[in-house]
């Protein structure tokens, strides 16, 4: 994946919200409730001897990712690409001690309503700009319906960093996949996971996380905990078992 995934534990975060809540009102105070959760989390995982570092995303590495049709904007070119879309906090590079190999990270000024940055993977390079540095170029970010009834209306982005391939591909899928990241608040759009990286085994830091998460806030749900390089696994596996009962009935 690009990085010592052994070393991390992805988890599942979410939070108990009423049933009945679906005014706007009441969504928006929750996810604000959230945001202040998950920075007290992080604050008090961050003082765990056992903890390197915390971030924030919302897809784990190697798992399946939001698509988005791009178009570059700053070379004027009508042909649009599919990458693969992550919103992280802006510590994410940092925590998986990977910082960029062109241009600059992200910052928490980068979480501003009016911000418009992204940064790209060496996939993205090497299959969308052929090789040419995309720090300073611009493009625009929508879905293919969108593009197809005009494209010049959706948001246009600056790139202002290149990060080398970090699991934007899923481990069941062959290729590159080109990946796209965004900066963002975490939990400002619900549920999300949790990325620890611990200076021991990462399985054993669970039931410590648990407790943590408790006294943080009774009402957080902590679910799907895996080591980062072992997800993906079970899905090979159930894929390998499928096409093994496919080939022997077509035997």
């Amino acid at each position: 994946m690009g990085f010592a995934a052994d070393q991390y534990l992805g988890v599942n975060v979410g939070i108990e919200t009423p049933t009945a809540a679906t005014d706007s009102a009441t969504i928006v105070a929750s996810r604000a409730r959230f945001v202040g959760t998950l920075e007290s989390l992080r604050r008090r995982l961050e003082a765990e001897p056992g903890v390197v570092g915390v971030t924030f995303v919302d897809e784990l590495p190697s798992e399946y990712h939001v698509y988005r049709r791009i178009q570059l904007a700053s070379l004027d070119q009508n042909e649009t690409y599919v990458v693969a879309t992550a919103g992280i906090d802006p510590s994410y590079f940092d925590v998986l001690q990977q910082p960029p190999l062109s241009g600059r990270a992200f910052t928490a000024a980068d979480l501003g309503a009016e911000s418009r940055v992204v940064i790209v993977d060496q996939a993205f390079v090497d299959s969308v700009m052929q090789g040419r540095n995309p720090v300073g170029h611009r493009l625009r970010v929508g879905t293919k319906s969108q593009f197809d009834s005009g494209s010049v209306q959706l948001p246009v982005y600056d790139i202002v960093g290149v990060v080398k391939d970090l699991g934007m591909s899923p481990h069941a899928m062959p290729g590159r996949q080109a990946g796209v990241y965004f900066p963002v608040v975490a939990g400002s759009r619900g549920d999300l996971h949790m990325m620890l990286r611990t200076r021991g085994e990462p399985l054993s830091f669970v039931p410590r996380l648990r407790e943590v998460a408790m006294t943080v806030d009774p009402t957080l749900r902590i679910g799907k905990l895996e080591r980062i390089d072992r997800l993906g696994n079970a899905l090979i596996w159930f894929n390998t078992l499928w096409m093994k009962i496919t080939i022997g009935l077509t035997a």
